[in-house]
């Protein structure tokens, strides 16, 4: 295997990895080994300081290894954005839409940490599947998590 990474500035990288190789397929009665090929490829912007953004698509494919036949094919593709307002206080937001499964995943975040021995963060997280030509959300939370560190 190969890959290919090459940062074209201080605010440009982009990475290229070919993927060939066996899987075991799970979900049948007996799991049993496919051939597994995939591509995957990652973009890398930094606008500003503060600011990055993160595009990254991969595809797999498998196949059975006696027919041919193919066993699932499929495209991830996720955005992340990234904006650090202060040195405290962080945004992020991450999206990922799912071919095979036909679902988007949703996932804003803010963190605080005041001191180097707190940090707050909120957040949510949902997921959105196709039904028909509508997207309807089939999972969603909110998340509270408060981190402090104490000395005795």
């Amino acid at each position: 295997m190969f890959s290919f990474d090459k940062n074209i500035s201080k605010k440009v990288s982009v990475e290229f990895e070919p993927q060939f190789g066996t899987e075991i397929i799970r979900w049948a009665d007996e799991p049993y080994q496919a051939r597994n090929v995939g591509i995957g490829g990652e973009i890398n912007l930094k606008p500003s300081n503060e600011f990055k953004i993160n595009v990254d698509v991969n595809f797999s494919r498998s196949t059975d290894f006696d027919t041919k036949e193919e066993i699932y094919s499929d495209l991830i593709s996720r955005i992340r954005l990234e904006y650090q307002a202060t040195s405290a206080l962080n945004f992020r937001f991450v999206t990922q839409y799912h071919d095979y499964e036909k679902k988007i995943d949703v996932q804003p975040l803010i963190s605080y940490q005041p001191d180097p021995f707190s940090i707050y963060y909120i957040g949510t997280s949902r997921s959105y599947e196709k039904l028909g030509k509508n997207w309807d959300e089939s999972f969603g939370q909110i998340y509270l998590k408060v981190q402090k560190l104490f000395s005795i």
